[in-house]
């Protein structure tokens, strides 16, 4: 098994955690949603993923680990589409109770994904 693939693995997952983690410290902040998409403070964490995090596959993962390491990883693959729409619906939204709601969902949202990057963390991979 080579370690240093492995904590390749932890490193990416690591970042990935720390980048929601700054997105969800200090609290969320509604105006940066309203700009155009090349100026949200979310285009990071998308980069981030999509570069970093999406081509993994796993396959240099011990066997024991491999079908749960699929598993979020497909869940996070799934958030972080959702996400992309939480921040649609909270531009649409007009109403600031509207934008507290969908406030509240995209916070929840990212919640989750700190979660699925801990739990994986928690596997010392």
């Amino acid at each position: 098994m080579n370690d240093f693939l492995l904590d390749s693995y932890a490193q990416k997952y690591q970042q990935l955690l720390n980048l929601l983690n700054e997105s969800i410290n200090p609290p969320l902040d509604i105006a940066s949603f309203l700009t155009s998409p090349e100026q949200t403070p979310w285009q990071e964490l998308t980069q981030f993923y999509t570069q970093q995090i999406l081509p993994l596959t796993g396959e240099e993962l011990p066997p024991e680990i491999t079908a749960r390491w699929r598993s979020i990883q497909t869940e996070i693959h799934r958030a972080m589409k959702l996400l992309t729409t939480d921040i649609a619906l909270l531009r649409a939204a007009r109403s600031p109770d509207l934008q507290s709601q969908r406030q509240k969902v995209l916070l929840d949202r990212l919640t989750t994904l700190t979660t699925y990057c801990q739990a994986i963390l928690t596997w010392k991979i």
